[in-house]
């Protein structure tokens, strides 16, 4: 029983989402940092988002009756960052959140990358779109894509430091601020590790008859390898009558 429902649950889940398998990607809408290919190798930790449905509770004749309101999306997107020596994306989002307030920045002798900023910001607005993917078992092809809109920082955390801290790297989280998303599956074509371990085990066995019985066994190699099928799956029962037979073609 306990091998049909671990069948079950293989077909169902198969190798399943796991929490380590992610990448983000963090677009900047000015150049304020140049090596952006290199941000999703700096994520440490981050979420995927979600939304929840507003409720509106009905006051009936004494008694509360809850109807649906309006979607509601979290609108707060938080990753954790490994810091660099030099604080380079630190400072690029820090200079992101300064170049957003063009008339209360509190430094008056800005840079020119945030003046740079500035103006991007002016002709083509401070969000972007970002994108989060969840990747199969090997990290190499997404299975589930999430874009968010309209996406910029809004803090910046501190960065504690202690003389007693040793061998390990600081971090920084960023909090972004984003107006909705979307989600959409991708089909993932390799299979699951499940399966790819079944087909190379199959294989292996599949060779090493070729080697006891030869290619041109006939129905001895053809009904060992039918026998070996049906005990890699725990879904297809074997016979008596096939090990018999198999057991006589062996004897013969």
């Amino acid at each position: 029983m306990s091998s049909v429902i671990q069948n079950i649950l293989d077909n169902v889940v198969g190798d399943g989402a796991r929490p380590s398998k992610f990448d983000c990607f963090i677009n900047f809408q000015a150049p304020l940092f140049d090596a952006v290919q290199d941000i999703p190798f700096l994520v440490k930790t981050s979420q995927f988002p979600g939304k929840s449905q507003e409720v509106i509770d009905f006051k009936f004749k004494g008694r509360t009756i809850p109807i649906k309101g309006q979607v509601k999306y979290d609108n707060t997107w938080t990753c954790t960052f490994y810091l660099t020596q030099d604080h380079l994306l630190k400072t690029a989002f820090e200079n992101w959140i300064e170049a957003i307030d063009q008339v209360h920045n509190m430094n008056q002798t800005l840079s020119s990358n945030i003046k740079d900023a500035q103006r991007i910001h002016a002709n083509n607005g401070y969000v972007v779109d970002m994108k989060m993917h969840q990747t199969d078992f090997h990290g190499e092809q997404s299975t589930a894509v999430y874009n968010l809109y309209n996406v910029f920082p809004k803090s910046v955390s501190t960065v504690d430091v202690d003389h007693s801290n040793v061998g390990e790297i600081l971090e920084i989280s960023v909090e972004f601020s984003y107006s909705h998303y979307d989600v959409y599956n991708e089909k993932v074509e390799s299979g699951t590790y499940v399966d790819e371990l079944k087909s190379k085990t199959q294989s292996t066995i599949q060779n090493g008859i070729n080697a006891i019985f030869g290619n041109d066994g006939g129905s001895s190699t053809s009904l060992l390898s039918s026998f070996i099928n049906k005990l890699i799956d725990p879904g297809s029962p074997i016979e008596s009558d096939t090990i018999e037979n198999m057991t006589s073609r062996i004897i013969e």
